[in-house]
């Protein structure tokens, strides 16, 4: 599973930005776009929505779906993307996915949708934002904060036809209850419980309490170690997740690409320069 990414200069972007780019990297890897309403359409057409509606307070910017590719499993997914302002700014955004077994491509209604998952992001221009895209799902971030969905990983690292939304967030959220949670969704089955993400713990041996410095798992060129998670948790144990994942500080430098193994092949992760969710070090997939 190849991603791509794109991360967003100058630690400014908009919605319209940041979807018109999904949009272009999605097509690259066999998703196809269902249906987009007018706001996302805006001097765009049906088939290449532009998402550049003049913002408002707390009003829509534009709702999509995409169709999943195949990519080897089961099922086909769809996906609908939505995102609102927070204000009157094109860079605030609050960004909101439903996962469903199908859509009306003529009036965009879900078929068999599951719950609106969503986060209150923060504002574009208060930290750098990115995107990756693979066959298997997608995640945006914000300053190390994210909303994403892919397959699942079991624990044993086989990439399953079932769905997990995924988020870390540090304001309100839409769905889930806040901080780093997940819920999977089987085709045969009602979405499973929420839960909060896995992290592995690797406190230092000075104490066994929450509030203990974790310890390193660098080498000397203070450049490798092994993630911490986030594993997902809805519906038991999981894997850890493809396009996000988290290294201690220590095992990661910010802003420079870093080398990870995946299903057998190196690929590239970008450091976020501000910490995520328990101090850890967010990545973002990028190959």
């Amino acid at each position: 599973m190849a991603a791509s990414a794109f991360i967003y200069p100058n630690n400014q972007s908009t919605v319209a930005q940041v979807m018109t780019k999904f949009h272009e990297l999605a097509l690259t890897k066999g998703w196809e776009l269902q249906h987009a309403n007018t706001i996302a359409i805006g001097t765009g057409t049906a088939t290449n929505p532009k998402w550049d509606a003049t913002p408002a307070l707390s009003t829509p910017a534009g709702i999509a779906s995409y169709l999943m590719p195949l990519a080897g499993l089961t099922n086909r997914w769809v996906i609908q993307i939505e995102w609102a302002w927070g204000n009157s700014s094109p860079t605030a955004a609050l960004g909101y996915t439903t996962t469903a077994q199908g859509v009306n491509t003529s009036t965009g209604a879900l078929i068999s949708p599951g719950r609106r998952n969503g986060w209150v992001a923060p504002s574009f221009v208060a930290g750098m934002t990115s995107l990756s895209v693979s066959e298997y799902g997608f995640a945006f971030m914000i300053a190390a904060q994210w909303h994403g969905v892919e397959r699942r990983r079991s624990i044993g690292n086989v990439i399953l036809d079932d769905l997990i939304s995924h988020q870390f967030a540090e304001g309100g959220s839409t769905g889930f209850t806040g901080g780093a949670r997940n819920v999977v969704r089987r085709w045969d089955t009602p979405e499973f419980g929420e839960d909060g993400l896995a992290f592995l713990a690797g406190f230092s041996t000075s104490s066994t309490s929450g509030v203990a410095q974790l310890s390193t798992l660098s080498s000397s060129d203070n450049n490798t170690g092994y993630p911490v998670g986030p594993l997902s948790n809805s519906n038991g144990l999981g894997g850890i997740l493809r396009h996000v994942q988290c290294f201690r500080p220590n095992d990661s430098i910010a802003s420079i690409d870093q080398s990870i193994e995946i299903d057998g092949q190196a690929r590239l992760y970008f450091p976020y320069p501000v910490t995520g969710p328990g101090g850890l070090r967010t990545l973002i997939a990028k190959s």
